[in-house]
């Protein structure tokens, strides 16, 4: 997850803030965490929560681990939002 104060969707990555590009998506882990998630789309752990209550991503309950987002069902929302959002109906 980046600092606070950069880029929305900015991510840590061997200690440089990179923003959340095709590279970023492609080398994250297939399970994430809610920060991981949250970095990602740039939005912050609390959306990422809200989208497991409304299960309207793909989510498991590791217990102890606390919740892990599967990232290719997040990106098929990521991508789903956006194609209902710009829509020019």
């Amino acid at each position: 997850m980046a600092p606070a104060g950069d880029p929305a969707g900015a991510v840590s990555l061997n200690g440089r803030t990179m923003p959340a590009t095709i590279v970023t998506w492609t080398f994250a882990p297939d399970w994430l965490t809610p920060g991981q998630a949250a970095a990602l789309l740039g939005w912050d752990e609390a959306a990422m929560l809200a989208l497991i209550d409304q299960a309207a991503i793909v989510a498991e309950d590791f217990g102890p681990a606390g919740w892990l987002i599967e990232k290719r069902g997040l990106r098929e929302y990521r991508d789903a939002l956006w194609e209902v959002l710009s829509d020019d109906q």
